[in-house]
């Protein structure tokens, strides 16, 4: 295919507008704004834009100076045949003719695109919003030559290798069994797997393994209910154990304790009777003390009174003067009256015979039986009662303290006074304490009865050591801790015997050690299931690797014609060592890259202007291998594709393009520096 004419009316900044091709080198030069880029947006529209199109692509399309509707009419050759396109843009009044030339042949607006699309060797019309990518490979927009050409290729890649493997030759050609083999494998393996590696919901493969994972719950859940059978039967025969052990030692316990109870109530009943029995000898002890005491004033009175001389001292003494007194005499005297006035002060005894009730005397509790000898006042509760004991004799005691003395005329006197009182005080002690014989019979009773007290106290100490309470409380706590220990277990035991007993005596309808065996089986034949079916999605998995493999293979060997055709264009820029790197995976061309001898250069790593050379060589390869469904050529239109090459590649760039216009290539350039491609033999079309 080849354009031969373009004419253009209302189009744009273009009112009218004719222009003719050269069949292999076409230059367009011109300024910014002068409608470079808008002639060759026209002829591509005319190709592929429906002539009803309406919205911002009619808009774009409309005149600057008119509302005309726009007009384009495209003469190009198809395979030797001349044809004459005119479409005229008004949204649904637009017009659509094409016009065979050579034999007048005519069709009219949508049999026109129909008729149009088969020209261009498509089934029918391209769709409104695909046809901006149309021809991307052999359209380089201003701006798009830095883009890697093998992503522009989508709706030729089909094309492009059925012509690869025709110029490869029938030796690479698989055989159409192998080619069915290789879908059907493939086919499979994108049935059984997701493109993550997962089996595909509703394949075998899934099937058998969503099987194998509700046969693996399964049997999980009846191994659970047999577990919790075994574990509740153990249990249970535990807890039986654990309660006849608790019931056993409980009334054990319970005695013994009791057993710890009554001893060491006898301890504190002991403890409470020696108390008792050392109050009794204190009291004991304090009487026996005061009938000493008496005892003994009474023989020094007893001694004093009966002085051979006491008649006769008070005459001899009355010729003595009184300040020649003879000093024993005082001495017996103030003895007397001392020892008279202690007697007048224990002249008092209180004596409980009988009855009951509190009784204090000066705040000490009395028993009944007791005898106190009262020496001073004294205070007595009987009960709510209180009573303050007071004798005569002391009163008159107190008295004669307080009363002064008068003063004696002689030592008579005062050996009288001191006989008189001598003699009242030895009858009142007789008559309080009895003679001598009384006396010792009272001092050896209460001393027996103290020696007979002070036994018993020791006995009573012997047998509350003996019985150790300390250690018996100590003991009870330790067995009342462990009684409460079997206690809690007792009740525990009897817990979890009913909570076993319910799960064990559970209704049910199958047998769980049964069901566990069945779904054991069960899960065995999904396992088997499972392994054949992985198995053998496996095998397809492998076999179709392989198919890929070796379409891999053949495919690097489509390439060779297409990399052949690219290396011929880079060695009219880099010399021989430059080379491209390409490869086809999976239908589609992937890994560009620039060889040179410094490495493998990535396209997207190559500068601005590398970029824009790799991807120029690599159009018209591809464009050379496509030319030959159309007549062995077809247009490559380079809209300002050079910007970013220095002006010494530009050279190069020249014999590149030649090259592609001798291999038939029609060649169409736009520049803004006409004056880089003076070199080259092309028509030069100024703007």
């Amino acid at each position: 295919m080849k354009l031969v004419s373009l004419r253009v009316r209302h189009y744009r900044l273009h009112r009218e507008r004719q222009i003719a091709f050269d069949p292999s080198l076409t230059l367009i030069g011109g300024p910014n704004e002068t409608g470079k880029s808008t002639l060759v947006e026209a002829a591509h529209r005319a190709l592929f834009l429906s002539h009803r199109r309406t919205g911002k692509e009619l808009e774009a399309m409309r005149s600057q100076s008119g509302r005309e509707p726009p007009e384009i009419e495209l003469v190009f050759e198809q395979r030797g045949r001349p044809y004459r396109l005119l479409k005229r843009f008004s949204g649904s009044r637009g017009h659509a003719e094409l016009m065979r030339l050579d034999t007048a042949e005519r069709w009219q607006s949508a049999e026109a695109e129909l008729a149009l699309a088969a020209v261009l060797g498509y089934a029918a019309p391209v769709s409104s919003n695909q046809a901006q990518s149309q021809w991307a490979h052999l359209w380089i927009w201003q701006g798009a030559a830095g883009v890697d050409p093998t992503g522009q290729i989508e709706r030729e890649q089909a094309t492009l290798l059925e012509r690869l493997q025709a110029q490869g030759g029938t030796a690479v050609m698989q055989s159409a069994l192998d080619a069915r083999l290789a879908d059907r494998f493939l086919t499979a393996v994108e049935q059984t797997f997701t493109a993550t590696g997962k089996p595909r919901a509703g394949s075998s493969l899934k099937q058998t393994e969503t099987a194998l994972q509700s046969a693996t719950q399964r049997l999980a859940t009846c191994q659970a209910r047999t577990e919790a059978l075994t574990t509740a039967r153990r249990d249970h025969a535990q807890a039986l154990q654990r309660r006849a052990e608790a019931a056993e030692a409980i009334p054990r316990l319970e005695a013994r304790i009791t057993e710890l109870r009554s001893q060491l109530d006898e301890a504190q009943r002991l403890a409470q009777q020696g108390s008792e029995l050392k109050r009794s000898l204190d009291e004991t002890t304090k009487r026996y003390e005061e009938l000493v005491t008496a005892d003994a004033k009474l023989r020094a009175l007893t001694e004093t009174a009966q002085e051979p001389d006491a008649q006769t001292r008070p005459h001899a003494a009355s010729d003595v003067p009184p300040t020649e007194a003879d000093p024993n005499t005082s001495r017996d005297s103030a003895v007397v009256e001392s020892e008279t006035l202690a007697l007048q002060t224990n002249a008092t005894v209180l004596e409980w015979i009988s009855g009951s009730g509190p009784v204090t005397l000066d705040g000490e509790p009395l028993q009944p039986g007791t005898t106190r000898l009262i020496t001073a006042t004294s205070e007595l509760r009987i009960g709510d009662n209180h009573f303050r004991l007071r004798s005569q004799t002391v009163q008159e005691a107190d008295e004669s303290t307080h009363r002064t003395p008068e003063p004696t005329d002689s030592i008579e006197d005062s050996a009288i006074q001191a006989a008189r009182l001598a003699a009242a005080a030895l009858q009142t002690l007789l008559e309080l304490h009895g003679d001598e014989t009384q006396r010792q019979t009272q001092i050896a009773e209460a001393l027996s009865q103290k020696s007979s007290l002070e036994q018993e106290v020791r006995d009573l100490d012997e047998r509350l050591v003996a019985l150790q309470p300390d250690r018996l409380t100590a003991e009870l706590v330790s067995h009342q801790s462990s009684l409460t220990t079997q206690q809690d277990a007792l009740d525990e035991a009897k817990q979890r015997i009913a909570a076993t007993l319910a799960l064990l005596q559970r209704d049910g309808a199958t047998d769980p050690y049964a069901d566990e065996l069945e779904a054991q089986a069960d899960l065995e034949r999904a396992e088997e299931a499972h392994r054949i079916q992985l198995r053998r999605a496996k095998a397809m998995q492998h076999l179709a690797d392989l198919f890929r493999e070796e379409q891999q293979r053949l495919s690097e060997r489509f390439t060779e014609p297409l990399i052949g055709k690219i290396g011929d264009y880079l060695e009219c820029l880099f010399g021989p060592e430059g080379r491209a790197a390409l490869k086809l995976q999976d239908g589609a061309f992937q890994g560009l890259a620039l060889i040179r001898p410094a490495g493998p250069f990535a396209f997207e790593v190559l500068s601005g202007g590398a970029r824009e050379q790799l991807g120029a060589a690599v159009r018209l390869a591809i464009a050379e291998v496509l030319a030959e469904n159309h007549g062995g050529s077809l247009p490559l239109v380079f809209d300002d594709a050079f910007a970013n090459s220095d002006p010494e590649r530009i050279q190069s760039l020249h014999r590149m393009l030649e090259l592609a216009a001798r291999r038939g290539l029609q060649i169409i350039i736009l520049t803004c520096n006409p004056a880089d491609y003076s070199s080259l033999a092309a028509r030069t079309i100024l703007l």
